[in-house]
């Protein structure tokens, strides 16, 4: 999950196959590579 949003929904062993990665490490990294944060500054630049 992140900002909200279910990246993915399966196993632990089922993550590293469904991304690819060697380990469930990897699978999270790969998730939220996928998956950029939300803009939460609202155009606002800091």
């Amino acid at each position: 999950m992140r900002d909200g949003e279910i990246l993915a929904d399966d196993t632990p062993a089922g993550l590293p196959v469904s991304t690819g990665a060697s380990d469930t490490e990897g699978a999270f990294l790969a998730l939220i590579a996928r998956h950029p944060p939300k803009d939460t500054t609202n155009g606002i630049a800091s």
